[in-house]
């Protein structure tokens, strides 16, 4: 309820920009020789390409593997013999990556670009969850490895709407962006019942972690091969 208040709240601050207005020292791209500047994609457009798809299931292999993790971390740390207390600060070192992460990421897409990082984030967490099952049994190395868990899943959450963005202009970003998240609902029911499930017919954590690992190995698939989409220019815009 108190997020719902304060999400309607913040939206009573927000409004376009005025016609014609940009960014201070921006130079738009020029028309090419004998063509135009290329407009951004429609909703309906976007959804017609590969690369949208592509990218809601990266998005959702990205987000069932973060997932399971913060469903489960805590249980985890239990059962391999740790204090509650200490289970809980894993949960309070991810979760405070999380959020530091969404910040510094933005500072790190404007020098390295979204490619860059994605294969970086999503290749340090594929190593960081297969180490996860080894680290419950100490404390300080659940916290390290939570931490970089949640460093990397809150990275992408930067770095999902800033390629949709890329990709498709921002004449519709908003329902763009708005289908490509509900990868991230989907894996919200998937990813957690899915490594409870695992965890109840196993006996362990091990198979539930390595599957994140095995999800986001997707993503770093798909993040190799995944390329802007082409249209020519449409003449007269």
């Amino acid at each position: 309820i108190a997020m719902g208040i304060m999400a309607v709240l913040s939206s009573l601050t927000l409004g376009n920009p005025p016609k014609g207005w940009s960014p201070r020292g921006w130079d738009p791209p020029k028309p090419q020789a004998g063509g135009s500047i290329l407009g951004d994609y429609t909703f309906a457009e976007s959804i017609r390409t590969i690369q949208f798809w592509l990218l809601y299931i990266s998005y959702f292999s990205a987000s069932f593997g973060g997932l399971v993790v913060i469903g489960h971390i805590a249980g985890h740390g239990l059962d391999s013999g740790l204090t509650a207390m200490q289970a809980g600060w894993a949960v309070s070192a991810l979760a405070g990556c999380n959020a530091v992460t969404r910040i510094a990421t933005g500072l790190f897409v404007d020098r390295l670009g979204t490619r860059a990082l994605f294969l970086s984030y999503f290749g340090i967490q594929v190593g960081a969850l297969l180490l996860l099952y080894p680290a419950g049994s100490n404390y300080w190395q659940l916290w390290m490895t939570a931490a970089v868990i949640g460093w990397n899943y809150g990275g992408m959450f930067t770095l999902f709407p800033a390629t949709c963005l890329a990709f498709f202009g921002g004449k519709s970003q908003g329902t763009n962006y708005g289908l490509l998240f509900t990868a991230f609902g989907l894996a919200g029911f998937a990813g957690p019942y899915a490594g409870g499930f695992l965890k109840d017919v196993t006996g362990t954590y091990f198979v539930p972690f390595a599957l994140s690992a095995g999800m986001v190995s997707i993503s770093v698939f798909l993040s190799l091969i995944i390329k802007p989409p082409v249209r020519t220019a449409l003449q007269g815009e």
